[in-house]
């Protein structure tokens, strides 16, 4: 993709924007939420026990005419990343936040170090890409179980 994905004037000929592909999860913490946001006087909860990744790709998509999309341009020593929604009716892509990381070999790294960027806004809040919150959901208490297998 050669075209910028931003409202700026002119095109960006020397520094074309590139597609990322977003991959989820990667963040394995074992953190898990609920994502709820205000609908008809009340709260709604759209997605139930998700990573932080799925949570910022649903947050993205949670209108259904959008999807998740990511781009990427280099600037010297840095590589700069654009997250945002594409309408899926015609392509136009909405930015929702840029981020920068410094430029290494290894592009996949970049990426996930781009990703990881923003699933920390995101868990720090949510409200840049939806409006509405996140809430940790609670792992359930599990049993433990002693030698002889009883449980304690």
């Amino acid at each position: 993709m050669d075209k910028t994905p931003t409202t700026e004037r002119g095109p960006s000929i020397d520094h074309p924007w590139r597609s990322v592909y977003i991959a989820t999860p990667r963040r394995m913490d074992g953190k898990k939420y609920a994502m709820i946001i205000k609908r008809d006087g009340g709260e709604e909860t759209i997605a139930h026990n998700v990573t932080i990744a799925q949570a910022l790709v649903i947050a993205l998509e949670h209108r259904r005419e959008h999807g998740a999309a990511m781009f990427y341009r280099d600037r010297t020593d840095f590589r700069e990343y654009v997250i945002g929604r594409r309408r899926l009716d015609g392509g136009v892509f909405e930015p929702v936040l840029r981020g920068v990381v410094p430029r290494t070999a290894l592009v996949a790294a970049d990426h996930v170090r781009a990703l990881e960027f923003f699933e920390e806004i995101m868990e720090d809040d949510p409200r840049i890409f939806f409006e509405g919150r996140l809430t940790r959901t609670t792992k359930r208490a599990m049993r433990r179980v002693d030698v002889n297998g009883e449980a304690t």
